[in-house]
């Protein structure tokens, strides 16, 4: 892809450094979306928009407002096709646009021609295939001749990963990294490394995910700890939250942990945590049996 099509502009990029660096004065919103009517009004291909992390940044109300501003562009363009705003906004990590008009615009829920009601389904594939992951090897062995079984390293990489991009990449990387030989054993070698590694970003939001959504870390323990089987249920809230931030799957009318990878991390985390509630209620037992006012109450040693 040329170069011009992967970066911003270098004006745009200049202006953009502008109003984030410009801290002495109170900028307005209509600040940005100058820049932004430039950078659509000058490109040769339609721009997308793409916002991440929506759910977490729906209580601010600098947020909100530039959501609502991004929905009056798409009115202006409703009125004028030429008028320069973005092709697309996509809006990434939102459990639900309904959640965010009603609170941008509570009124707007009686309105049967709400532009938030052009949300839509993302129907295209983002998970890898065996062929996939199996082109991306081919591709790797042209150029190094390590002499692996193509398909059979594809195949494991699968198998551990459901194809999850950054999981089959990351596994890859550490593969050649480490050098851990370009055959199933390698492969089982860098998941433990995956799983061992305390600074993976993705790890990390799945684990706030849980902490604030008890919801969510329930259902997995009844699947994972307990072995519940869970019939998939369209309408669940919870089921539907698991799915949006990539824990589970539907498969065969059930819910199911999206892969062995998040399995064998959510089931090391989860019996974990009932390890120390147990030490934690151990040592309250022991001590209010064993200790009187700070000290060893000998008294109730049996001898």
């Amino acid at each position: 892809m040329p170069k011009a099509f992967r970066e911003l502009p270098v004006p745009i990029a200049g202006r953009m450094r502008e109003v984030a660096r410009d801290r002495q004065t109170e900028w307005v919103m209509d600040d940005l979306f100058d820049v932004f009517e430039e950078w659509v009004e000058g490109s040769c291909r339609p721009v997308v928009l793409i916002v991440d992390e929506v759910d977490s940044a729906t209580n601010n109300r600098v947020f909100l407002d530039f959501l609502a501003r991004l929905r009056d562009q798409y009115l202006l363009r409703g009125k004028n096709p030429s008028y320069p705003a973005f092709r697309s906004v996509v809006l990434a990590g939102v459990t639900d646009v309904k959640h965010l008009k009603a609170k941008i615009r509570p009124e707007e829920q009686s309105r049967p021609n709400s532009p938030w009601n052009i949300a839509t389904d993302f129907d295209v594939v983002m998970s890898f295939d065996g062929a996939d992951v199996a082109g991306m090897l081919a591709e790797y062995e042209a150029d190094h001749a390590t002499g692996m079984d193509v398909a059979a390293v594809a195949e494991e990489i699968v198998a551990w990963t459901g194809g999850y991009p950054y999981l089959a990449s990351r596994v890859c990387q550490l593969v050649d990294e480490s050098g851990l030989g370009w055959d199933r054993a390698g492969v089982g070698r860098a998941v433990r490394l995956l799983l061992a590694d305390d600074d993976v970003a993705l790890f990390e939001s799945l684990m706030g995910q849980l902490e604030r959504r008890p919801e969510l870390r329930a259902t997995l323990r009844a699947m994972l700890i307990r072995g519940e089987q869970i019939a998939y249920l369209p309408y669940d809230e919870t089921q539907k939250l698991l799915r949006m931030y990539g824990f589970a799957a539907v498969r065969d009318g059930r819910l199911v942990v999206a892969n062995r990878v998040f399995e064998t991390l959510l089931c090391d985390h989860l019996l974990g945590e009932e390890r120390d509630v147990g030490f934690r209620n151990a040592g309250d037992l022991g001590r209010s049996r064993f200790v009187r006012d700070g000290r060893l109450d000998f008294s109730t040693f049996s001898t």
